[in-house]
């Protein structure tokens, strides 16, 4: 990966902040969103039960393993996707998002950094300079694209949170941060982050320079890949594991169906054959991709991850048990020695064709601990706006396209083809 422009002003900022992040447990009785950033109204919905209600994603019932009628599939819209600036900056993404915004001509060395709730005066009054400069450009630049970019380019989730991102966690920073994330929110580039599954205009990215390159997207057997994916799963967890978390050991890091051969998508933008080109993890500098168009009917049953609440619900009734494969990594990642959950993947097929995680989701719940119950879960491994088809309810849509990485909004260009 490339050093990131505002090295120079984390540089100043930290060398470490030992802060752990962690969400209160989940409230389960709410029937409704109570978050800002959910505040969504459901127009096409289809629950579990018939019952012909109209539920949002977070709608369900209270007390233990809920029924999972109470979960549906639901098209949403945006009513106001950021309310309250501490959704996006209580997730280490969104938080990184509003720091690559800052103009690098804020990075100068040399502040120590503030282990204390207290911030030195200088570093505080560099911050709110480089805020007051970044928020003007961003109201009429639209570069929020651009910060997605880096902040999803630096997630990881198998070390610990790096320089930047351990600064970040800092609760006057955040402070400090708050009107990047205003003007993010406000910005009319993002407003589609917190838009549903684009339905008619899915994209499947295949990467044909990755050293494994995949194939075509594999449009049959998805129910069989999950339950082949599940029995690896459950047979890994068994394996033998040092039980200190902080052994020198890794394994899985992802609480995604990673390497099931299931068929994953993003949206087309403008002058992007997939935003699944841009929006890459951990990106390893790949070169070349070909994007298929694909579509699913408007009666696919679609689950919306918009929050960590979203999140919550669907572990909590679909759990599965990976204490054993994530320990170590996402001890690193977390602090969290304790019990780990993820999504039993073969079980959610059962009553949903896909998961589509949000923008906006990805930004407040990415890498950042979240309570179920007396247990924890992790979204790792999950890119903004990608969706997983967990059944066989996809068609293809129209002839393919050629993308090369190269310089530009969105580092892509689309190649001719002769």
């Amino acid at each position: 990966m490339t050093q990131s422009p505002n090295a120079g002003l984390i540089g100043r900022l930290v060398q470490r902040v030992p802060v752990l992040l962690a969400l209160p447990p989940p409230r389960f009785t709410v029937a409704r969103p109570t978050s800002p950033l959910s505040a969504v109204v459901a127009v096409v919905t289809v629950t579990l039960d018939d019952g012909g209600g109209r539920l949002s994603g977070l709608d369900r019932l209270a007390g233990g393993r809920r029924d999972r009628r109470a979960l549906s599939a639901s098209r949403i819209v945006n009513v106001g996707w950021l309310e309250e600036p501490n959704d996006l900056l209580a997730g280490p993404r969104g938080r990184r998002l509003c720091f690559e915004l800052l103009p690098d001509s804020a990075g100068v060395l040399g502040w120590p950094m503030p282990v204390t709730s207290q911030l030195p005066s200088g570093l505080r009054a560099d911050l709110e300079a480089a805020v007051a400069a970044a928020v003007p450009s961003l109201a009429t630049e639209g570069r929020s694209f651009a910060g997605l970019m880096e902040a999803v380019n630096w997630a990881m989730y198998w070390q610990e949170p790096d320089e930047t991102d351990r600064v970040l966690e800092h609760p006057l920073v955040q402070e400090i941060l708050e009107p990047i994330a205003q003007a993010v929110a406000e910005d009319p580039e993002s407003a589609w982050w917190v838009s549903p599954v684009a339905l008619e205009e899915a994209q499947y990215v295949q990467w044909l320079d990755d050293p494994e390159r995949p194939p075509p997207p594999i449009m049959s057997g998805a129910r069989e890949r999950l339950n082949a994916w599940r029995s690896a799963t459950v047979i890994d967890e068994g394996r033998e594991r040092p039980a200190d978390p902080t052994a020198p050991f890794t394994g899985s890091w992802w609480s995604t169906p990673a390497h099931a051969s299931i068929v994953t998508t993003t949206r087309a933008l403008p002058n992007l054959g997939a935003v699944g080109l841009a929006l890459v993890e951990d990106s390893m500098g790949v070169m070349s991709a070909r994007c298929w168009p694909l579509a699913a009917p408007p009666t696919s049953r679609v689950f919306e991850i918009t929050c960590p609440d979203d999140w919550v619900a669907l572990v909590s009734n679909y759990p599965l048990d990976v204490t054993e494969s994530r320990r170590h990594d996402w001890w690193r990642v977390t602090g969290w020695a304790d019990s780990w959950l993820i999504p039993d993947w073969a079980d959610v097929a059962a009553d949903f064709d896909a998961v589509h995680l949000t923008v906006a989701g990805y930004l407040t719940t990415a890498g950042r601990i979240v309570r179920v119950a007396g247990e924890a879960t992790l979204l790792a491994g999950w890119s903004p706006d990608e969706t997983f088809w967990l059944n066989d309810v996809l068609r293809e849509a129209g002839p393919t396209t050629r993308w090369r990485a190269e310089g530009g909004p969105t580092g892509w260009v689309a190649v001719l083809e002769r």
